[in-house]
């Protein structure tokens, strides 16, 4: 069926590109036709299972042993020959076609109706490209099409080590300002305090206009100091939560469930981390905050209180919801329908079907049918060669 579509196009070439088929021929042959082609030809691998002798190959491994043998770039239209030595191109994958799907699925489960979601007229096929063979070929990627996805690229010292990057170039970035002041400091006592001065007023203009909310309480819990984030995030004004505790914002449950998680770790002087928290809104409304903080200590390591920081959350949480919710109506769905539905293996096992299906076959339950149909080819098919058509079909059109 590929070689049929690409027979269609071919015309439309006309002089400009020479097309060689190559189908009939004994694996060694096609290998021995690719090793030693011209400087201006590339290699379209659509599928090749079987040579002229009756020898079968995986996908996979026709694409490593032609990919292997050519001397130029060989592409593809199927994801499942990356990483087989292609340079890659427009590929079909499954990740891609089951979002397509999905996203139709969640419409018509939020309750649309079927008949009024147009027919996906464009592909939501991507080019992928492998960056080894790229390298290998002197492929650019300036060339390549955009938004193409470059797999197996080298991941650079950053990207591997970025946490450690940002904390030792924050322990950095605080030893050389703690060795400034001090220096200043020993030389002149004002200009110091000039200089503490200027990084207190750059350090709070970082604090007032960051996304987050920036907060202090000192030992007993109090608000000492809050940014004017807490004006987005809540709605007071910084100066109306000094003196108050953050139980005073919240539900009388929350505060009771969180002043016990509080106490246990202000205790042990240990950091708040990523607690999440309810906390009313100035208008009532329940925010869902994610707090992190850590404990402040004089000089003599006796415990201050805790500076940290809050961060918006609930939009996270309501999509987590949403999400739940329509796994829950998916999954009575498929539990409570009358017609049967399965999923199962390309090789031939049931992973998982519905009590209607489990019925129809006349099995007790679907965990029965699952232990006990162990190939579906020949036990689940009158004719075996039915299945094979099947996969046939679903292989060349992606659906039945």
């Amino acid at each position: 069926a590929n070689l049929k579509l690409l027979n269609g196009v071919m015309p439309g070439f006309g002089s400009r590109l020479e097309f060689i088929v190559v189908t009939d021929m004994e694996m060694a042959q096609v290998m021995e036709k690719v090793s030693d082609l011209p400087q201006n030809s590339i290699v379209l691998l659509l599928a090749f299972t079987s040579d002229r002798s009756g020898r079968t190959f995986s996908l996979e491994q026709s694409a490593d042993l032609i990919s292997g043998a050519s001397n130029r770039p060989v592409y593809t239209f199927w994801d499942f020959h990356l990483n087989h030595g292609v340079v890659g191109g427009m590929l079909t994958t499954g990740a891609s076609q089951g979002r397509a799907a999905a996203k139709m699925a969640l419409r018509i489960l939020e309750g649309e109706a079927p008949e009024k979601i147009p027919v996906k007229k464009t592909s939501p096929n991507t080019y992928v490209f492998d960056y080894h063979i790229l390298e290998k070929f002197g492929l650019t990627q300036a060339a390549l099409p955009e938004s193409s996805t470059i797999i197996n690229r080298p991941r650079s010292f950053y990207e591997q080590n970025r946490q450690l990057v940002w904390q030792v170039s924050l322990l950095f970035c605080m030893l050389v300002v703690f060795t400034i002041v001090l220096g200043i400091n020993l030389i002149k006592k004002n200009a110091a305090e000039r200089r503490l001065t200027a990084s207190e007023d750059k350090f709070r203009s970082l604090v007032e206009t960051t996304s987050d909310w920036i907060w202090e309480v000192d030992a007993k819990g109090r608000f000492n100091y809050v940014s004017p984030k807490v004006r987005d995030l809540l709605g007071y004004d910084p100066q109306e939560l000094l003196g108050k505790t953050p139980f005073d914002l919240m539900p009388d449950d929350e505060a009771a469930r969180v002043a016990g998680l509080f106490q246990d770790i202000s205790q042990s002087r240990q950091p708040i981390t990523q607690l999440e928290n309810i906390t009313l809104h100035r208008d009532g409304r329940r925010i869902i905050l994610e707090t992190t903080g850590i404990p402040i200590l004089d000089g003599d390591g006796v415990f201050q209180g805790y500076r940290g920081i809050d961060r918006d959350v609930t939009e996270r949480h309501k999509a987590q919801e949403v999400l739940k919710r329509s796994e829950e109506k998916f999954r009575a769905i498929f539990e409570n329908s009358v017609v049967g539905f399965f999923q199962s293996t390309p090789e031939g096992r049931f992973l998982r079907v519905n009590p209607a299906f489990a019925h129809m076959l006349k099995y007790e339950n679907p965990q029965d049918l699952v232990s006990r149909v162990t190939d579906i080819e020949n036990q689940y098919y009158a004719d075996p060669r039915d299945r094979k058509e099947y996969q046939r079909r679903l292989k060349e059109k992606g659906k039945i």
